[in-house]
């Protein structure tokens, strides 16, 4: 089966968002920011964004960033989302952005 008809096979099975965004961004041929829980809250926490629907987030990252760095940037927002930011008792103090969050600047 190749990539063109798994995702079409995607599509079909209404997949979310995010899964097929990064098939895509794998296969090289999405050109956006993947919005996972992660990105989304993220985004949200730092201040990059005050909406809650992953489309318009993405959007508004994009609208940040240079389009070289969409896939990086939603790479590590998802990564320090794993690692400190966390939904239940994130870890500010080891955050290596603790000195610019808004949510957390002067701890």
């Amino acid at each position: 089966m190749g990539i063109s008809v798994e995702l079409n096979v995607l599509v079909v099975w209404n997949a979310s968002n995010v899964v097929f965004n990064e098939v895509n961004a794998l296969s090289g041929r999405y050109q956006g920011i993947v919005v996972d829980t992660h990105v989304k809250r993220l985004a949200r926490r730092l201040g990059l964004t005050d909406q809650k629907d992953p489309d318009k987030i993405e959007g508004d990252l994009m609208a940040l960033f240079p389009r070289q760095q969409w896939r990086q940037v939603g790479n590590a927002l998802i990564r320090l989302g794993r690692q400190y930011c966390r939904a239940r008792n994130p870890d500010h103090h080891s955050c290596p952005l603790r000195d610019i969050c808004p949510r957390h600047i002067g701890d």
